[in-house]
């Protein structure tokens, strides 16, 4: 049986930025290869004209589909931002133990049983855990200490199956 983890955070706008950057475009990574293939193909019908033989308007719109789809997500990275403004500068107290995972703030309680959880990241400052595609706890290490990482790894290894956790 582990021991539980207490942790008292405070998220700070550069969590909530790095969060949301990370969801929107990183973690999205089928996004980004479907944003530079047809860059690649377009720049490829320019180049080879002659054998392609398709016309060069095309090809700039391929070519300009990336930048599109770019600040579409960049917009939506801003839409997060701006959603999650009100948590900045809330304190948080998260508990971990074997039977669940409890959040107490200002504006919400919540208590999640560990099956709840569908996927953890672990970032270089940051632990996120998912509970669903547009739901998350955000997790700063920089108000853990290394037993507190070392134990909670420990806890997501136990409790999830490999395939939903990403740990370094």
């Amino acid at each position: 049986m582990m021991g539980e983890i207490r942790i008292q955070t405070t998220l700070t706008e550069q969590d909530v930025k790095r969060t949301a950057y990370y969801n929107v475009i990183f973690r999205n990574v089928l996004m980004l290869v479907l944003c530079w293939v047809p860059f690649a193909g377009g720049l490829l019908c320019l180049i080879f004209q002659d054998i392609v033989r398709v016309h060069y308007l095309l090809c700039i719109a391929f070519m300009l589909y990336p930048f599109i789809m770019m600040a579409l997500l960049l917009r939506r990275v801003r839409q997060l931002i701006a959603k999650r403004k009100e948590s900045i500068g809330q304190t948080f107290l998260m508990t971990f133990d074997d039977e669940q995972i409890t959040l107490h703030s200002e504006a919400e309680q919540l208590e999640l049983n560990w099956s709840q959880i569908n996927e953890v990241r672990e970032l270089p400052d940051l632990l996120l855990c998912y509970t669903s595609v547009r739901r998350m706890l955000y997790l700063p290490k920089r108000d853990m200490t290394e037993d507190q990482i070392i134990e909670f790894r420990s806890m997501i290894r136990n409790h999830l199956s490999y395939k939903k956790y990403r740990l370094k």
